[in-house]
């Protein structure tokens, strides 16, 4: 038992002075291809130098630091080995999908419902002070919870949408592709009776248009159509108007 533990010693011996010599189980080769000054940093901070010195925990641990780091700016980030000793790390932006407004927040979704503060240093390093103008923007009534999962984490940043993300992807499109009567100016979600509701303004001529809707959006083609015409039968000399379709089969008009 003895020689075999002998023996046993002397082999790890002699691959360690290998090891040190040859270094051959260090990182030959690492390219980093991240967006940004900041994004490297919170990297860096998550990946230790050690793990360049010993390849194999680059493979154990990547998973782990994918994780960390996705939880603190808002990117996809690849950790790959394109060989043994040759490491390729590269993050992609995640493409704000929609922006939710909350008491002078401006929260930045991603379609896959990741959620954070576009006001963040992470998120002002990646997408400035502004995304693509086609990315709808809507505001969250006060009364609403805010819009994530998990606040009050330490060190986080990215968080899970509390809201119902297929339903909000359905909401969104419904809104999108129905006609109504006039070009939308705001989008405002909110809850009423335990379900959640929205209003949608619009100007139609000189009037200020505010559409009151359920979260049924099976009625919502049936409402747009009808919007012409409960807009043309207007009466004249009234600049606010409230079109409320949340009453099941008919529409009630209030004019102030």
């Amino acid at each position: 038992m003895k020689r075999l533990l002998l023996l046993l010693f002397l082999i790890l011996g002699i691959v360690y002075c290998v090891e040190s010599n040859f270094l051959l189980l260090s990182s030959q080769r690492m390219e980093l291809h991240l967006p940004d000054p900041y994004s490297e940093q919170v990297f860096w901070s998550h990946f230790s130098s050690d793990y360049l010195r010993f390849c194999p925990a680059v493979f154990f641990c990547r998973d782990k630091v994918k994780e960390k780091i996705e939880r603190e700016i808002p990117v996809d980030l690849s950790i790959k080995f394109r060989s043994f000793r040759d490491i390729q790390v590269s993050a992609q932006p995640l493409d704000v999908w929609i922006v939710l407004v909350q008491k002078g927040t401006r929260w930045y979704m991603s379609r896959d419902g990741r959620i954070w503060d576009g006001d963040s240093v992470a998120s002002k390093y990646i997408y400035g002070n502004n995304v693509d103008i086609d990315v709808p923007v809507w505001n969250l009534k006060d009364s609403l919870p805010i819009p994530i999962d998990g606040a009050g984490e330490p060190g986080r940043v990215i968080f899970q949408s509390a809201l119902p993300l297929s339903s909000l992807k359905n909401w969104v499109e419904e809104i999108r592709k129905n006609n109504w009567g006039a070009p939308i100016k705001k989008v405002e979600l909110g809850r009423k009776a335990g379900s959640y509701s929205f209003t949608i303004e619009v100007k139609w001529e000189k009037r200020f248009i505010s559409i009151y809707l359920d979260e049924d959006t099976e009625r919502w083609p049936v409402i747009s159509q009808a919007l012409p015409k409960v807009m043309k039968d207007l009466p004249s000399g009234n600049e606010i108007v409230e079109i409320d379709a949340t009453y099941g089969n008919k529409i009630v008009v209030k004019t102030l």
